[in-house]
């Protein structure tokens, strides 16, 4: 029993999720799809939830305790130096601001982090399987999907009910902050060996169509310009998705429903009517006719 327990939280697993698209992933997968389409689903539910701050308060403090329980857990292989225990990944600095907006809204933070959940959702969709996402029986698996979970449903939840107003004048400082940011991890890198965003000697190493590809060939500078324009590129489309697509759907944490959502419900609901009055009249038609 004791062997079993001290196993599910071994640092170093030799067992971890493969194939890619085999059966762990998908359970991951679809727990993690239907948490965070729920918000999309139970509105009502979601905006009473939002009228109180325990709900928010308790998860923040669990994401929290997530981040610090990844990297004790890796600690435990004494295979990690001082220089592997830096948040230098964007999904572990959206790890934190999660966490901490959850608890402290700051309009400022979230503002400039909000797109930047667009990379964090390819990294969800696609995890790094030699590395992070461990089987069902680690405990890193749970802390890998909840981490991510959590990063995504915290701010579609803080948005869509009304916690945090999002300020579309907050892009260029989005990008500033991730230029900024990265400049730092890639002197961090090649001071110290490392791969944080994927711009070290590393780099980034993928298989698409059966041709290898590997950005740890190519020079420094360019590792980092690759980098640089795919993560912009990301923020920016998630930046537009949000403003086009993505409303809020109740105002002043969960209490006024957006005008806007109202309008598009009855818009929605006029199609839905039309739709249903040309189906009538076609079925009638063909009642006529025989």
């Amino acid at each position: 029993m004791q062997s079993n327990i001290l196993s599910f939280f071994d640092g170093n697993p030799t067992e971890i999720i493969s194939p890619l698209f085999g059966l762990y992933y998908w359970i991951g997968f679809c727990i993690s799809f239907l948490l965070i389409g729920s918000l999309f689903v139970f509105k009502k539910f979601y905006a009473k939830l939002s009228q109180h701050n325990n709900f928010k308060y308790i998860l923040g403090i669990f994401q929290i305790f997530l981040f610090f329980s990844f990297y004790i857990i890796h600690g435990l292989s004494g295979g990690y130096s001082w220089s592997d225990y830096f948040p230098f990944q964007l999904c572990s600095v959206l790890n934190i601001t999660s966490g901490v907006l959850l608890i402290l809204p700051l309009e400022g933070l979230f503002n400039v982090t909000f797109p930047i959940i667009g990379p964090v959702i390819l990294a969800f969709l696609l995890p790094d399987k030699t590395k992070w996402v461990f089987g069902p029986q680690h405990f890193l698996y749970y802390d890998y999907y909840f981490i991510h979970i959590i990063i995504i449903f915290s701010y579609l939840y803080l948005y869509l009910y009304g916690h945090i107003k999002f300020n579309t004048a907050f892009l260029k400082k989005s990008i500033l902050a991730m230029t900024l940011f990265g400049c730092g991890v890639f002197i961090f890198n090649v001071s110290f060996d490392k791969n944080y965003l994927f711009i070290g000697e590393e780099g980034y190493q993928a298989n698409i169509g059966g041709i290898p590809f590997n950005t740890g060939d190519w020079v420094p500078i360019a590792r980092f310009a690759f980098m640089f324009v795919v993560g912009v590129c990301l923020l920016s489309l998630t930046y537009f998705m949000i403003i086009k697509t993505l409303f809020p759907y109740f105002l002043e944490k969960g209490t006024e429903v957006n005008p806007q959502y109202e309008n598009k419900k009855k818009l929605f609901t006029k199609i839905w009517i039309s739709f249903k009055n040309v189906n009538a009249r076609i079925k009638n038609k063909n009642a006529k006719t025989k």
